[in-house]
């Protein structure tokens, strides 16, 4: 049985709401509950948020806006996420995903 978002850490309350990724031209995240939205550009992708322990969680895709973009991704693909640095303007989070690793910085909007 999976571990759902039940996990009320200080952390998973605090990345709540609307963030901007300044460096992937100001794509908006949406995160609200156990949901996460995503509109880059030209495509909406929803996940579901599944917290793992206090700083890291897995995103499981559930949806693309646009059911023909050729994106390498399908619903049911799942990036873990590990939050590795938080302050009042923005985190930063290393994504690991199809054996590949990014870092993205994420600001509070």
């Amino acid at each position: 049985m999976e571990r759902i978002a039940q996990i009320t850490s200080t952390l998973a309350e605090r990345l709540q709401g609307r963030f901007i990724d300044k460096d992937y031209n100001g794509a908006v995240v949406i995160r609200r509950g156990n949901t996460q939205i995503d509109n880059i550009g030209f495509v909406t992708l929803t996940s579901k948020i599944v917290w793992t322990n206090e700083n890291q969680y897995n995103l499981i895709l559930e949806d693309i806006s646009d059911k023909n973009a050729e994106l390498g991704i399908k619903v049911g693909d799942v990036m873990n996420v590990t939050v590795t640095d938080v302050n009042d303007d923005f985190y930063i989070a290393n994504c690991a995903f199809n054996n590949q690793q990014i870092v993205t910085k994420l600001w509070f909007d």
